[in-house]
């Protein structure tokens, strides 16, 4: 995987980071948002723990310049209670950072219309002609437009989604100590560190499986569906169902594999470091004369630490959003381009050109189902730990 790994927390930076929740969590406790500005000045001096700046650093890097979403500005905003912590909120928050970029892909559509239509059109006037030579030779050349401008599509949304995964990956790298680190002030230290486990293990699997072995998987389907076209006969048509249907099984595989996996995680963990707590918490209450005043700074500890791990986890999933919403929105556009365009072309183009449509669009919308994957599984490993441990 690329870019180095932090698992382990300073101890002197986790006391601080505990005693400055508890700061927070008591003025929460207390007053209203607005009546304690200086819970968001504590927060900020929470945040410059080198794990978080490097978390920061790397949205940044990630995001770019075109999209309008902040990362500390969103955590700043659930935290205060200004942003709630519910879908629509991370549905808003993902169509304003993609509002920007989104105009770009119209011309490009248009574009890639034009292309389908010119191809249709050239086919057509060729079989204008008695000749079977120069029919036979002018859907040689069609196809070979063709197949130049659909492999072209497919190289430019292979490497959208190439590049998408990687950033995803890294960002998850640079999300998981600062996330652990909130587990452990909500949760525990077991929690903590068999979520920390159990994610970079999920994290490499996936890295693995989806650019190391489905991603080149497609690109073989992809050179099947042109090469088997090119001929009336079709001698590839049964081995490029088999890539693919292979490639979708274990896409839904992996689904179920992290949902497996963080369910076992889940039902676990959690549980012990709350009986833990709740031990603990009752063992505080029989403390003669400050029972009930330690007991009460403890349950307030906990739940200033819950709201800043679902704050980071709702941040976590608002930016895989944000990150994998903008390329989901091409490769879709580019599905239903091919897809129109075989329907437009239908009526005078040759099947083999229709059949040679359809199946790219089936290899593109396996490689949105690729990407899908691999943002899914991050969404929902961040949405079990956020659930279970709340």
């Amino acid at each position: 995987m690329r870019g180095k790994k932090k698992n382990d927390v300073p101890v002197g930076s986790r006391w601080r980071m505990v005693l400055l929740v508890l700061m927070a969590g008591i003025c929460i406790g207390v007053y209203t948002p607005q009546e304690c500005m200086a819970v968001e000045n504590l927060v900020v001096e929470l945040t410059g723990q080198e794990e978080y700046q490097e978390l920061e650093q790397t949205v940044e890097e990630l995001l770019g310049t075109e999209s309008t979403f902040d990362f500390q500005e969103y955590l700043m905003a659930v935290i205060s209670g200004e942003e709630k912590l519910s879908l629509a909120g991370i549905r808003d928050a993902v169509l304003e950072g993609i509002r920007t970029p989104f105009i770009q892909l119209r011309q490009e559509f248009v574009r890639l219309v034009a292309m389908v239509l010119f191809t249709a059109i050239f086919t057509s006037f060729t079989r204008a002609f008695q000749n079977g030579q120069v029919s036979e030779s002018g859907f040689y050349v069609s196809y070979l437009l063709l197949v130049s401008m659909l492999a072209a599509g497919y190289l430019t949304i292979s490497e959208i989604v190439s590049a998408t995964l990687e950033k995803l990956f890294g960002f998850m790298q640079a999300l998981i100590p600062v996330f652990s680190t909130t587990l452990l002030l909500a949760s525990g230290s077991l929690t903590s560190q068999g979520a920390a486990a159990t994610m970079l293990i999920l994290l490499g699997i996936l890295d693995k499986v989806l650019l190391s072995i489905l991603l080149p998987g497609m690109h073989i389907y992809m050179m099947l569906v042109l090469a088997n076209h090119l001929s009336g006969e079709e001698p590839l048509g049964k081995l490029s169902e088999l890539v693919l249907k292979l490639v979708r099984m274990a896409l839904k595989g992996m689904l179920g594999l992290v949902a497996a996996v963080m369910g076992l995680q889940a039902m676990v963990t959690p549980v012990i470091d709350a009986t833990k707590q709740n031990a603990a918490v009752k063992v505080s209450k029989l403390l003669p004369g400050i029972g009930s005043l330690f007991s009460g700074v403890a349950e307030t500890l906990l739940g200033a630490s819950n709201i800043l791990k679902n704050a980071v986890g709702s941040a976590g999933m608002v930016v895989i959003g944000v990150l994998c919403a903008l390329p989901m929105v091409k490769v879709l556009l580019y599905v239903l381009c091919y897809r129109a365009g075989a329907a437009v072309v239908e009526p005078v183009a040759d099947k083999r050109i229709l059949h040679c449509m359809s199946d790219t669009a089936e290899g593109l919308t396996a490689l949105l189902q690729l990407l899908f994957t691999g943002a899914v599984s991050f969404v929902l490993t961040l949405a079990i730990l956020v659930r279970a441990t709340t």
